[in-house]
């Protein structure tokens, strides 16, 4: 009777020890795409996060003006005061990408929004609602120049425009989406929990970026991007 063998697949990095030099440089240059695609997906995540967050006020106009004691001028004052943070934080965040690095950067401003946010959200005070609201809209500029920093770094010229024009639409789309799930779910729950549960969106992103960067170091030092 013929015996019948079962091939098992090595690991990946015993295959990378074990090809020519040639074979090994295709793979992990396939490897390393595939590592800033989801890169890419995490910094888009977070753009359209970005999004639903800058226009969020808009959905809960009266609760707002009940919890922080204003007027509805008091709550249009939130949403001018994220463009004020945003548009003066384009210049440094370019800075501390080139600085600190895009996983580094986009991690610490993904935590500062989504915290921002939670306690805007539960918070009481009108100052320090204006104070989060700048800060939440600072931290948010990450979103956007961290999908060009990796389409410029990372992707070759003739992506640039294609990359960038499809993280507006997906922003603007997701966003939408966003927002129209959370008036059908403020009819049925408080909403102190429907943003909350939209906020933790974040963490998904959070997550791929941090696999990223575990599995980079355990497996794949050589990947440099």
């Amino acid at each position: 009777m013929s015996q019948v063998r079962v091939l098992q697949h090595p690991p990946l990095f015993v295959l990378l020890r074990e090809t020519t030099p040639w074979q090994a440089s295709i793979m992990s240059a396939s490897i390393k795409s595939k590592f800033i695609w989801w890169l890419t997906a995490s910094a888009i995540l977070f753009y359209c996060l970005d999004y639903f967050f800058r226009l969020a006020p808009g959905l809960v106009v009266q609760q707002l003006m009940h919890q922080y004691d204003t007027t509805a001028s008091g709550v249009a004052l939130f949403a001018s005061l994220f463009y004020f943070g945003y548009v003066l934080m384009q210049f440094p965040i370019g800075v501390l990408f080139d600085k600190f690095g895009i996983r580094n950067v986009l991690i610490v401003t993904i935590l500062i929004c989504m915290i921002s946010f939670i306690i805007f959200v539960f918070g009481r005070s009108y100052l320090l609602a204006i104070w989060l609201r700048w800060l939440i809209g600072a931290v948010s500029a990450a979103s956007f120049i961290g999908v060009l920093y990796i389409a410029k770094h990372f992707f070759p010229k003739r992506y640039f425009a294609l990359i960038a024009s499809l993280t507006i639409a997906l922003g603007t789309v997701l966003a939408s989406l966003l927002q129209f799930m959370s008036a059908e779910f403020l009819k049925y729950l408080p909403w102190h929990m429907v943003f909350l549960l939209i906020s933790s969106v974040g963490l998904l992103s959070l997550t791929i970026i941090y696999l990223l960067q575990d599995l980079r170091e355990k497996h794949f030092s050589f990947l440099i991007f």
